[in-house]
C-alpha cells in the first residue's frame, strides 16, 4: 500500500491518474478497504485466473471512473453503483 500510496500523493509521481491493478492473497474486508482508501482502480484476489486479469483491465479501460481529489483522498471515486441523480440537500432526508 506504500506504492499506491506513493503513486496517488507523492507531488514527484509523474502520473497520479495510473491505473493500478492490486493482486493480493489478503482478501480480507481491512485489506480491501485499505486499499480502496489509497487510490486503487481495481482489487484482484489470488490465485487468479487470465479470465479475471483480462476482466479487470476491460474495467480499467472501458470503465474509467472519474477521479476524486479531497483532503485525505486522491483517487478513483470509490463508489461502484449509481444512486440515481442528487436532488438536493434533502435527499437522504426522503429515504431514497
Amino acid at each position: 500500500m506504500e506504492f499506491l500510496n506513493k503513486i496517488r500523493q507523492d507531488t514527484e509521481t509523474p502520473n497520479p491518474f495510473v491505473p493500478v491493478i492490486v493482486v493480493t492473497a489478503h482478501t480480507e474486508l481491512r485489506h480491501v478497504c485499505v486499499a480502496r482508501d489509497n487510490g486503487m482502480t481495481e482489487f484482484l484476489a489470488k490465485p487468479v485466473s487470465a479470465r479475471t486479469v483480462y476482466q479487470r483491465i476491460c474495467n480499467v479501460i472501458e470503465g474509467g471512473r472519474p477521479f476524486i481529489r479531497a483532503s485525505t483522498f486522491f483517487g478513483p471515486d470509490r463508489r461502484r453503483r449509481s444512486k440515481g441523480a442528487h436532488e438536493g440537500p434533502e435527499r437522504r432526508l426522503t429515504g431514497t
